[in-house]
């Protein structure tokens, strides 16, 4: 295909986007068919603020699968962040500290959501939930310095 003919489609393309003809199809399977504005309006509207069934979440929790069988499964080769969320959803959010047994933050510390913190005791940060204890952020940050924790 010669440029003048690829310049011809794209100018062609760029009138049909600029004048809402593309705008109004459903998708590439429906060529031709559209909705109107005001019926699109109500599509949306429609099913707005209801809540999903428990059958409906099921369905679509079974489609993506769930842990080892997520889409969207890493194994071990997830990041720092996802491997702290993996370990709370299996262990828990902590609320004390395995170390000095501490079980509410000090007083006026501001941050007493994230006072109490997943830390990996072998550095190796593998998905293993035996690998890990609560720690507040004092006994943490010494583990770590003790262990010369590269992160």
């Amino acid at each position: 295909m010669d440029d003048a003919t690829k310049k011809k489609i794209s100018e062609a393309n760029k009138r049909a986007w600029s004048s809402g003809a593309y705008a109004n199809r459903v998708c590439a399977g429906m060529t031709g068919h559209t909705h109107s504005v005001e019926s699109r309006k109500l599509m949306g509207h429609d099913k707005k603020g209801i809540p999903l069934t428990a059958e409906h979440r099921k369905k679509i929790s079974e489609a993506h699968g769930s842990g080892e069988n997520h889409v969207l499964w890493k194994g071990d080769d997830v990041g720092y962040r996802g491997l702290h969320t993996w370990v709370e959803k299996m262990k828990g959010t902590p609320q004390h500290c395995d170390d000095c047994g501490r079980t509410k933050p000090p007083k006026g510390l501001g941050r007493t959501r994230s006072y109490f913190q997943w830390a990996n005791i072998s550095l190796r940060y593998l998905r293993d939930v035996t690998d890990w204890k609560r720690l507040c952020c004092k006994c943490h940050k010494s583990f770590e310095k003790k262990q010369k924790c590269p992160v």
